[in-house]
């Protein structure tokens, strides 16, 4: 491992913090959270800890080239500046300079002085002269003045003749100046002032050890008439001890769950024989172990390779590490027996060990043989009576299963941290050990270095103890799609895999080889994979010939290097330091060539050679990003429910979009947090025998990429990507939505062929505010309507739009037309004048500000944070990108006052009538209101955009405010979209609440009955189902209030004019047909944070609950809660779910797995009797897929008629 630059250290310790603060548990969080780690600490506690931290300004090496810390000499003829002296360790009286001997009688003294740093370690120097002298000889120290014996306190300064006596000596320093005879060559004896400038001992009982340079630098000032701001020091000890102590406190917050083992050894310090644990490694040790860390000395030597091989012996925990007993020392440094000895915290294959090596110098007293040839495989001779042996005590732990009888290798990864010390024994140490190497030179710089170290840790033991973390997967005809990714540690890019299956006729998932690719005892892939293709392989096989393209003047341009440029990207040449290049490889000497770099990275060269291995034309580690949020997205051929518009279908003509691309190309997009939205082949049709009419058929595709696209929104980020310690970078990761619509290009009003056109739409989530709009009609078209291939549309942004979690709804709405136009809106002819016009609908996306369970929240328009940004709806035109229709936040009415909160929801776009046009949305919002938009009427457009008084809307539910301890409010957040279906002809809607961004929330227990559901705090999410008697027209929005619960906490008589709910928390059903509706809640802490269905008169859906506090680890080592699954009549609420424990009751709900869902999918099959078998099937985030056998929602024995599959 490469040792990391201090400016990368830096930045990723700010970022962390902000990050940390903007998402405490997110996603991440949730789904990277693992086995806390064991981390040892082994602290330097050898006598130079005593040492004097200083900044950079003081710590500067002297030398003739660098005169800020040299004294301020005459300029005439006759001086210059004198030479470079050395430090030795011999009496001051014989100290010299380094020229060319003791002086002469020519010499001609200036000023001279002589600097006692301390006297208390002989390793350091004691004593420095400096002088000016004539240029043809130079002095020696002993002429200057006989000082006698040394110092035994503090540090002190004694010069001759300084300007003005103590006038400028610092506060806090001793000063006296007395005449003293002083020697002159020639035998001519003078009294002149004599000036002692001592300072005092600091935070150390002993005598504190002061660096020349910082003593250099107070003279120099005072000599040029200055007075030096004095340095407040601290020594290496007490740095180290905050540096640790800082580190403790931010990886195991109090309240929270701990996210580190941490561990702590230290030198032996009385004999110098090794080291031994002072705090054995415990996930609940934190307050022994700062209690520890105060304590800990300055004294010995630096028994390093000793102390990691004690470190080994105790997290071995037997009599395993080379030739060794078993670990036999306590906690006080005393041998003991070895069963009274801490013993090894590593009990289980999910405990990943790492030790972290804190120094401030090499090896002494460290000459131990370690016992035979495991630990010698050395770097260099040991010739210096002290060997280094420590890399090889590394190497020999990471090579060495030190927990053998415990499932998997347990082994230990080394990380070096050098404290004002740069060495390349430590490199070596890292690089054997697989860990990494950072350099740090004071206290801010150590605590950084040790905070992004054990982040770095923590990454790792994430990518150890789950390899792949699976984001998404889709089913598109008979495909199966899968998408996962890998931590990829201090990278801003994390690698990202998309695998194709197949699902037979049976519903079984299969593999390249028609086999079973999911084991069903435990609902995870078999391993290793045998896909049909995965497109990381394939980028990495094609990376030298892709087609990327942007956004560049709202154009599509080509992403080369002679297409984009610095400026294109943002790129400074001072960013260089930032990315991991190799020196000897790369030399950028402008900010063009850094940006040429930056684009070959992306297209997948390793431009910035972090191999190392002297090429920049090969290819990088992995190319395809993670896809996260962004579930990929299948279109192939036409599907037929438009076959009845005109020049759509049918597919019999010819003329017609359906007959056009009937055996179009099947292609998979998808969009990844490297920057992109991919495109990939995921087949093509095949007819064997065209007289034969049944044989024809997809392939699977061979998954290599057709095109990328990098969004106008996403390019600002590209050149952090190659970067490391920039935290997770997100880019497109929204879930992309398409349909075929119409788009009047020759602009007859009449339905061509021609116009019809697949339209992709891709959101950014997190990684932006906007969306992008391609046309991805013909693979094929270089020209045309739709070419070239693929056709960018527009990108649309909005100051008004947040993060764009929400996934837009195509539809087509009813505009008025020019008169004597005629009714061309549906099948009905009671429309007037009126065409129509094919929209896309989507929320104004997520913000921090409009998120009321964010402290960041705030509905002030006067407050310097309060933001517009996710407070509303648009309705776009897709034919250009346009607003046609648009809620927003408006204080000055009274409606629309109330949109305050944030809006990410996919809206629910029904049509209620079943012409093709929409009539209504439902939309929630994060403040537990449910809106309704009435679209129903022919839209006149004012200026481009159609009024809300032609298209109202309103808030048509309002969840109630829990208020927690403290008297915090806590908000029923709506993160996804609603479900719809008539039942008894009454509309009725299904919607949920769950902390979507905050997905380790756990709730607040009732502290008088913590298993009570309807507790004291009542901040339990819900499921709400709710009927909406009149969805659109006159009635849509009555002056009374619209619907609320019924509140049960306390009891109270409900608000006269709100519709009521009946709150079926422990009931069975609804007892009450007449209602508005019913709910129920659910346990603390549990959230449903997925999309729901219904289907067959049943809701289903999945939720998610995290782990509380020390939860057990499952099976592969995951703590991050628990998926299950819902299923009850939509109807009445009874359950529809069989009991898993008994195989006969019902019940609403079960757990399925481990882990957080992916949204639900239904699945169709018979049983034996011809019964339908309705199965829920989710992929959870440990890699679970959860498709049931049994028990799931069943069905009388009947033929199924109709399948709807949109894109």
């Amino acid at each position: 491992m490469t040792k990391k630059n201090l400016a990368r250290t830096i930045a990723l310790f700010a970022t962390l913090a902000c990050a940390l603060g903007a998402h405490a548990q997110g996603d991440l969080d949730i789904l990277l959270r693992r086995v806390p780690p064991v981390v040892m600490i082994q602290f330097d506690t050898s006598g130079s800890m005593r040492q004097m931290v200083l900044p950079e300004k003081y710590r500067t090496d002297r030398g003739s080239a660098n005169p800020e810390f040299w004294f301020h000499w005459p300029v005439n003829s006759t001086s210059t500046r004198p030479a470079v002296y050395r430090d030795v360790s011999t009496s001051p009286n014989n100290w010299e300079d380094s020229g060319t001997g003791n002086g002469t009688s020519t010499e001609n003294y200036e000023r001279t002085c002589q600097i006692f740093p301390s006297s208390s370690n002989s390793s350091y120097s004691q004593a420095v002269c400096m002088s000016a002298l004539n240029p043809a000889s130079q002095p020696s120290c002993a002429d200057d003045d006989n000082f006698g014996s040394q110092i035994n306190s503090g540090a002190v300064i004694k010069c001759w003749n300084v300007p003005g006596g103590c006038t400028n000596v610092p506060s806090g320093l001793t000063c006296s100046t007395t005449n003293r005879a002083r020697r002159r060559e020639g035998g001519t004896t003078v009294s002149q002032p004599f000036t002692t400038v001592t300072l005092p001992d600091v935070s150390y009982t002993s005598t504190s050890l002061y660096s020349p340079n910082y003593l250099f630098w107070i003279m120099n000032e005072i000599y040029k008439g200055n007075t030096p701001v004095n340095f407040i020091a601290q020594d290496r000890l007490a740095a180290a001890k905050q540096a640790v102590t800082a580190l403790v406190n931010e990886m195991n917050v109090d309240g929270q769950d701990p996210k580190v083992k941490f561990g702590l050894a230290r030198y032996d310090g009385v004999n110098n024989n090794g080291g031994y644990v002072v705090v054995p490694a415990d996930l609940n040790n934190k307050t022994s172990l700062l209690a520890a860390v105060t304590t800990l000395p300055a004294s010995g030597s630096t028994p390093l390779s000793e102390t990691l091989v004690d470190v080994g012996r105790y997290l071995a925990g037997s009599s395993l590490l080379g030739s060794y007993t078993q670990y036999n020392r306590n906690t006080s440094g005393s041998t003991v027996t070895a069963s009274s000895a801490p013993q090894s915290p590593v009990t289980s294959h999910c405990d990943k060990i790492f030790i972290v090596v804190v120094t401030d110098g090499l090896p002494t007293s460290d000459a131990n043989d370690h016992h035979g040839t495991a630990f010698t495989s050395t770097i260099g001779a040991y010739v210096d009576g002290d060997g280094d042996y420590t890399d090889d005590v590394a190497a020999y732990l990471f090579d060495t299963d030190l927990r053998p009888t415990i499932d998997e290798k347990q082994n230990a990864i080394t990380y070096t941290v050098g404290f004002s010390l740069d060495s390349p024994l430590l490199q070596h140490v890292a690089d054997r050990g697989d860990g990494e190497y950072y350099s740090s030179s004071d206290a801010d710089e150590l605590a950084a270095v040790l905070s992004t170290a054990v982040t770095d840790i923590l990454h790792r033991n994430a990518t150890l103890t789950a390899a792949n973390v699976p984001a998404s997967r889709t089913l598109f005809g008979d495909g199966f799609y899968t998408a996962y990714f890998a931590p990829g540690g201090r990278r801003s890019l994390w690698p990202g895999h998309l695998q194709a299956f197949r699902v037979d006729e049976t519903l079984t998932v299969v593999d390249a080889a028609n086999q079973p690719a999911i084991d069903p005892l435990t609902n995870l892939f078999y391993e290793p994979r045998n896909p049909y293709w995965d497109a990381a392989d394939t980028l990495l096989a094609d990376f030298a010939s892709r087609t990327i393209y942007t956004t560049k003047s709202g154009a599509r341009a080509p992403f080369t290097t002679s297409g984009i440029t610095a400026s294109d990207l943002g790129v400074l040449l001072s960013e260089e330091p930032q990315y991991p290049q190799d020196p000897t490889a790369i030399d950028f000497t402008t900010a063009e060539q850094l940006a040429d770099a930056v684009v070959n990275f992306t297209h997948g060269f390793d431009a910035f050679d972090e191999d190392e291995d002297g090429s920049t034309t090969d290819v990088r580690e992995f190319v395809l990003g993670d896809i996260f949020h962004s579930n990929p997205l299948a279109i192939g051929p036409p599907l037929s429910y438009l076959r009845n518009e005109t020049g759509y279908g049918p597919e019999s003509l010819t003329n017609t979009f359906m007959y056009t691309y009937k055996h179009r190309d099947r292609v998979m997009y998808v969009g990844a947090n490297d920057g992109m939205l991919h495109a990939f082949s995921a087949g093509s049709f095949v007819d064997p025998s065209p007289s034969v009419t049944g044989d024809e058929y997809y392939t699977a595709g061979d998954g290599r990429e057709r095109f990328a696209y990098i969004p106008a929104a996403v390019l600002p980020k590209i050149k952090d990507l190659p970067k490391w310690d920039q935290g997770k970078i997100y880019a497109v990761d929204g879930a992309s939505a398409a349909a075929d619509v119409w788009i009047d290009y020759n602009m007859n009003s009449a339905k061509e062929g021609t116009d019809w056109t697949t339209v992709l739409l891709t959101p950014l989530r997190e990684g932006g505010e906007s969306l992008l709009a391609l046309d991805v009609t013909d693979p094929t078209a270089t020209a045309g309507y739709h070419g070239p291939y693929p056709r960018l549309m527009w990108e649309f942004t909005h100051s008004r739009l947040g993060q764009t979690w929400s996934k837009p709804i195509f539809t087509k709405l009813k505009i008025r037309a020019g008169l004597g136009v005629g009714d061309r809106c549906g099948i009905d002819n009671g429309d007037g004048d009126c065409v129509e016009e094919w929209v896309a609908i989507f929320g104004a996306g997520y913000w921090t500000q409009g998120d009321p369970n964010l402290l960041s929240y705030t509905n002030d328009p006067n407050s310097a944070s309060y933001s517009t940004k996710g407070r509303g709806v648009f309705i776009v035109r897709v034919k250009d990108g346009t607003i046609l229709g648009q809620l927003a936040q408006d204080p000055n009415s009274a409606t629309y006052s109330k949109m305050r909160y944030a809006i990410p929801a996919e809206p629910a776009v029904l049509d209620l009538n079943f012409d093709g046009f929409a009539d209504v949305v439902y939309i929630g919002d994060l403040g537990g209101q449910l809106w309704k938009w009435d679209l129903s009427a022919v839209g006149v457009p004012v200026s481009g955009v159609v009024p809300n008084s032609i298209w109202p809307a309103g808030v048509m539910f309002e969840a109630p405010v829990a208020t927690t301890a403290g008297g915090v409010l806590h908000y029923h957040s709506i993160f996804q979209s609603a479900a719809a279906a008539f039942n008894d002809r009454v509309l009725t809607l299904s919607f949920a609440s769950g902390e979507r961004a905050n997905l380790g929330y756990r709730g607040q227990e009732d502290p008088n009955d913590p298993n009570d559901i309807v507790g004291l705090y009542d901040d339990n999410n819900r499921f709400w189902v709710l009927k909406d008697r009149t969805p659109t027209g006159s009635g849509a929005f009555p002056v009374t209030a619209p619907a609320y619960e019924e509140p049960l906490w306390p009891a109270t008589v409900p608000l006269s004019g709100h519709g009521q709910l009946t709150d079926m928390t422990n009931a069975a059903s609804d007892p009450n047909a007449t209602d508005d509706g019913y709910f129920f809640r659910v346990p603390d802490g549990e959230k449903f944070i997925t999309n729901h269905l219904i289907f067959a008169g049943n809701v289903a859906t999945v939720s998610y609950t995290p782990d509380e506090p020390g939860a057990a680890a499952s099976a592969n080592c995951y703590i991050g809660g628990k998926t299950a699954e819902w299923a009850w009549s939509l109807d009445d609420g009874a359950a529809s779910l069989v009991d898993p424990s008994d195989g006969v009751s019902m019940v609403r709900t079960r757990v399925i797995g481990n882990g957080a869902p992916t949204d639900p999918r239904i699945t169709v099959s018979r049983d034996s009797t011809g019964k339908i078998i309705v199965r829920i099937t989710a992929q959870t985030s440990t890699g679970e897929v959860t498709n049931p056998d049994g028990g799931g929602l069943t069905l009388d024995p009947v033929d199924m008629i109709y399948w709807r599959q949109n894109f």
